[in-house]
């Protein structure tokens, strides 16, 4: 069975009130050839130094599905091959063709917009101007793929509660590493692992700004397992239709930064899946 995704994107209760835009960015790729789903969210960092990070985390996002995609067709009908390949090589080959490829496009953007430019302004600076997190997921039948550089979150959800896909103590505190950093491949973070695909499950990807809005984990956990049980309950069409509301309103309570929410549920409720 094919999963069921939704996801969005609010401005920050803060960057509405100053008229600052939305530095998030979500989206996803369904890989018909081997039945999987290539997923992510990217947060943008915002600051003065960054003032194409709206930027840079759409083209994250874009670069981990096509590089995914890439690693997939490469490995075509071999499910297993394309586990093993992940498992030993997705923190070095994987993480430097994202870091590679979104610099690339990065800079490409940046030639397209700024025409010659300044000749003596180096790529590494460029870089700085789009900087973004990044956390991705594949989904295939058999296993998951997960990769993430900075902050944000990545949970696996079932009727036994919430799973952290990547365990926070592996990313150092409120420091956050970004794709436009110099080598940015050696601070990803890749996990794999087998799934069940005959079992209700949900997993989330989400930025920073959703686990900061809440006064505790048990919190967040809370929220995260309120989404699932509601996902159970009505289907992911249903809660599509006020996901963006109940975003703007946790960001409102809670830290004031932007959201992005993505999740992918199997056998988790009615078979529509919203267009993207």
């Amino acid at each position: 069975m094919k999963p069921h995704i939704i996801g969005e994107s609010v401005c920050g209760a803060s960057h509405r009130r100053v008229g600052k835009e939305c530095q998030d960015s979500w989206g996803y790729k369904t890989i018909e050839h081997c039945d999987s789903v290539a997923l992510a969210v990217a947060d943008g960092h915002g600051s003065e130094a960054c003032p194409h990070s709206k930027i840079g985390s759409g083209i994250a996002v874009s670069t981990f599905c096509d590089i995914i995609e890439k690693f997939c067709r490469n490995d075509a009908g071999k499910t297993d091959s394309l586990h093993t390949f992940l498992n030993r090589e997705g923190e070095i080959v994987v993480a430097k063709s994202i870091e590679a490829e979104w610099k690339r496009r990065v800079l490409c953007r940046h030639s397209a917009d700024a025409g010659a430019g300044r000749q003596d302004e180096g790529h590494s600076s460029i870089c700085v101007k789009y900087g973004s997190t990044l956390a991705g997921l594949l989904v295939t039948p058999k296993f998951f793929f997960a990769l993430q550089i900075g902050d944000g979150n990545i949970a696996f959800m079932d009727d036994s509660g919430l799973k952290p896909v990547i365990l926070q103590d592996r990313i150092l505190g409120n420091e956050t590493y970004s794709l436009s950093g110099v080598h940015s491949w050696k601070n990803v973070i890749c996990v794999t692992g087998r799934r069940d695909a005959g079992v209700p499950h949900v997993f989330m990807l989400s930025t920073d700004g959703f686990i900061n809005s809440f006064a505790s984990s048990e919190e967040y956990e809370k929220s995260c397992l309120g989404y699932y049980e509601m996902i159970r309950k009505h289907g992911v069409s249903e809660v599509a239709k006020y996901l963006g509301n109940w975003l703007r309103e946790t960001s409102e309570m809670g830290c004031g930064d932007d959201i992005s929410v993505l999740f992918c549920s199997a056998s988790c409720g009615e078979d529509e899946r919203p267009d993207r």
